[in-house]
């Protein structure tokens, strides 16, 4: 009998909920199993930051952006085609593009005034999709280092990375949600992340 009762009253404070609009307080998406594995192989590419977009595509700016972060901001163009065709599979068209520009008189390209962007601390959320062409798509929070530095819980964790995977950062400092669609890709260099898409969420 209890059990019934139980049960009415389950029932109607749904329908009480469904009509005034009430709503239990959405639960953050679990940190995945494998997150530490993904989250070492994203913060070692500095580049990362340089790509997302509403999109999800890459431009000549976006990837131009990605190879000078990686190669210190001035670099020859053999060394950032090299970049772009081992990460992604193409090459720039138009390296004078309004982000990043030739120097006059030389094969060599900059950002201007050394652009400067933060590392990216990328913690896997949810499950990864496997896709037909073999890539995987997954769901990350994306953290500032400068926020994670300000934010008093910090402090409680001797890393920025265990204080990221321990799960306890899940809405302070509040992160950027992206969706990343890629491959983890081996050479003589090591693993490496080879990108199909970054998009905002």
């Amino acid at each position: 009998m209890k059990a019934i009762f139980q049960s009415i009253a389950a029932f109607f404070v749904s329908i009480f909920m469904f009509l005034f609009g009430w709503a239990m307080p959405k639960q953050d998406p679990p940190i995945h199993p494998d997150a530490g594995y993904y989250y070492d192989l994203f913060q070692a590419d500095s580049g990362f930051l340089g790509l997302h977009s509403e999109a999800g595509e890459f431009t000549d700016a976006s990837l131009s952006t990605y190879a000078l972060i990686k190669g210190g901001y001035e670099m020859p163009i053999s060394e950032a085609d090299a970049i772009i065709e081992r990460h992604f599979g193409r090459k720039i068209q138009n390296y004078d593009n309004g982000t990043s520009y030739t120097i006059p008189g030389t094969d060599r390209i900059a950002l201007p005034g050394g652009c400067g962007y933060p590392e990216a601390y990328m913690v896997l959320i949810g499950d990864l999709t496997e896709n037909s062409d073999g890539s995987v798509t997954g769901t990350f929070k994306n953290y500032s280092l400068d926020a994670i530095w300000e934010d008093y819980e910090r402090r409680r964790y001797d890393t920025v990375r265990e204080y990221l995977l321990s799960g306890k950062a899940s809405n302070s400092p509040k992160p950027e949600l992206l969706r990343v669609t890629f491959e983890v890709r081996e050479d003589a260099g090591g693993e490496y992340l080879f990108y199909h898409s970054v998009e905002n969420v």
